[in-house]
């Protein structure tokens, strides 16, 4: 079973895959916050424990589960799934304008303590046009602060 992130149905897939006795591999492993007051902490940590393939998107989360001694050879670098699937798009579809789902990857890197990866984000942004209006409804308080960053206006 493959899960992505550190949501609760991350969680539930791990534990069903645990129960299943099948393999599971955690795609978004290694993010750590060093937060333990936020929930999405405790479960990042717990489905990498389930996990048989460790799949971390960036060097610091390699760096992270190799300092919790994971074994190396669960552990595979893979990159950043959702930003390699947004610039997919972009090449493939240069002159769509799809602005709502930049909101998607941006609120994720304040959700988790970390703001290093505003910078990929805004290149991101520069790629799709700027910033404008928002068409989708944004689901988290996190995801209004970016528009308020930003100038977004929601409609």
């Amino acid at each position: 079973m493959i899960v992505v992130g550190d949501t609760r149905s991350a969680l539930a897939g791990a534990r069903a895959a645990q129960a299943c006795g099948l393999p599971l591999a955690h795609v978004e492993a290694g993010l750590r916050s060093f937060d333990h007051t936020m929930p999405e902490e405790a479960i990042r940590r717990e489905v990498d424990a389930l996990s048989c393939f460790i799949l971390p998107a960036k060097k610091q989360e390699l760096e992270n589960l190799r300092a919790e001694h994971y074994k190396q050879e669960s552990i595979h670098l893979v990159g950043n799934v959702m930003a390699d699937s947004l610039y997919r798009h972009i090449r493939l579809h240069p002159k769509t304008t799809c602005r709502s789902l930049y909101f998607g990857l941006l609120s994720p890197s304040f959700q988790c303590g970390f703001r290093e990866g505003l910078q990929n984000m805004l290149e991101i942004l520069k790629q799709l046009g700027g910033v404008g209006s928002c068409a989708t409804p944004p689901t988290s308080a996190h995801t209004y602060t970016l528009a308020e960053i930003w100038n977004v206006r929601m409609t």
